[in-house]
């Protein structure tokens, strides 16, 4: 059983280099957009909004590059975990706070779908996962051994995209079926 969780938890931990790196790159290529989406939500009206957004970017590249390097495996989940939540307050906030419809700008493998509890749900379940890492840790030893557990998060993370891309999908099908 151990074992087994080991590799889970390996797993889970090439899912997230993946995860942040791509959310980051997103958030840094479309930076004025994912910017203008910070500025509209209700609580972050009076604070400069591009000093924050950098720092959250920094602090999503450093994830990635924490696991990837070994450097302070527990300081990395712990990162990783602080970010979601402060995400995840963000959003609650914004959903109690305003009847305003909005684009998450998650970005990256997360896409970039309205603001939800559903979103909420998914960033709580990744946090159960981050504690998973944390019960079951695993520094990655980079090896051909290495292939299949790389090989394994790929295809999680895509089928978690393909997955998302599907939903958005049909709820773009479902308002226009109502449209007519």
């Amino acid at each position: 059983m151990g074992d087994c969780m080991v590799n889970l938890s390996l797993i889970c931990q090439l899912f997230f280099i993946i995860l942040f790196l791509s959310t980051a790159f997103s958030k840094v290529t479309k930076f004025k957009e994912h910017a203008s989406i910070f500025k509209s939500l209700v609580f972050l009206k009076k604070i400069p909004v591009h000093v924050l957004l950098i720092f959250l970017i920094f602090v999503e590249v450093s994830i990635p590059i924490g696991f990837i390097f070994n450097i302070n495996y527990t300081l990395t989940l712990y990162a990783a975990s602080v970010l979601l939540i402060l995400y995840t307050l963000g959003i609650i906030v914004h959903l109690v706070n305003s009847k305003e419809k909005m684009n998450c700008g998650c970005g990256g493998i997360l896409n970039s779908e309205e603001l939800s509890t559903g979103i909420v749900i998914r960033n709580l379940f990744f946090v159960a996962i981050l504690v998973l890492m944390a019960t079951f840790p695993v520094q990655i030893k980079w090896s051909i051994n290495l292939i299949p557990f790389i090989f394994s998060s790929i295809l999680l993370a895509n089928f978690y995209y393909l997955f998302s891309e599907y939903r958005l999908s049909m709820k773009k099908i479902d308002s226009l079926e109502r449209g007519l």
